[in-house]
């Protein structure tokens, strides 16, 4: 079996810390956290120790931007990339990314066994800026597969792994913000993954807006302290449709579990919930 490396080298249009790219630098943890959490996803790589040698001149330093990750594929890869919040990253990329000559990203085969350095990252990225797309070190547009075959990326299997990668971070964000006890940040959190006038049902409440479904979890929280939301594998959707189940632990050892079947709104925010809860 074979893993994809995958390298990704920009340079800053200024150094880091400057504020012209600060737009770039506050997104890169939570960019790197939605990597982890996507479909195919396999590593992520830490801090290079240096950069590549065609990097090095003087005009370079501080401003080149680089991170590597190991993906099952590239349909995956290519869902996390142009999707999410990498996807809108990538859009606003000429506000803080030089345009040059050179490659933005590099990909090759490698055995699942074999580690992924850093140092062949940057050997791989200068041979396809030095040779164009090949076997050895490709890019998107002129892609292989781990035989060495020029390869044809699955483009409704990139759909479909976006919009599953997109619905699962959404349930999640939405479990969180019943975890989350401080109100702000349990309001941002429903903000990205609740419509403004959702619905919200279950046996002993209700909630007609974002504000009172906040402001209804606040109120669960104080009145059970410790309490906590697990999702469970596995996320049904369709046409809009979904459902997805959890559970529930109180302090005092007490669980609960249960199911909520939501829809999704045209913006992609849920817009209504009903949750059910287990006998």
């Amino acid at each position: 079996m074979a893993k994809l490396a995958f390298v990704n080298i920009g340079i800053l249009l200024q150094p880091f810390g400057d504020p012209q790219v600060r737009g770039f630098e506050e997104r890169i943890e939570s960019v790197f956290d939605v990597a982890e959490r996507s479909q195919g996803f396999v590593a992520l790589h830490g801090n290079a120790p240096n950069v590549p040698d065609m990097f090095r001149a003087p005009e370079f330093a501080g401003r080149v931007a680089q991170n590597l990750s190991e993906w099952q594929n590239l349909e995956s890869l290519m869902a996390y990339a142009y999707g999410g919040l990498h996807g809108e990253a990538f859009a606003k990329r000429k506000e803080w990314i030089e345009r040059g000559s050179w490659p933005s990203t590099a990909a090759w085969w490698v055995s699942d066994d074999q580690p992924v350095t850093w140092e062949e990252a940057h050997r791989r990225y200068e041979l396809l800026h030095h040779r164009g797309s090949s076997p050895e070190a490709f890019n998107f547009k002129q892609a292989f597969a781990p035989d060495g075959a020029p390869y044809t990326v699955d483009r409704d299997a990139v759909k479909k792994i976006a919009l599953e990668n997109q619905v699962r971070m959404q349930v999640r964000d939405y479990i969180a913000a019943w975890n989350e006890t401080e109100s702000e940040r349990r309001l941002t959190l429903l903000e990205a993954v609740f419509a403004q006038d959702g619905q919200y049902t279950d046996p002993s409440a209700h909630a007609g807006s974002r504000a009172e479904l906040s402001a209804l979890i606040g109120a669960f929280q104080t009145a059970n302290p410790g309490a906590s939301f697990t999702l469970e594998d596995g996320i049904d959707h369709h046409h809009g449709h979904l459902r997805f189940y959890w559970s529930l632990r109180f302090q005092t050892g007490v669980e609960l579990s249960g199911m909520d079947y939501a829809e999704r709104a045209a913006d992609g925010r849920l817009k209504r919930i009903v949750g059910f809860f287990d006998a």
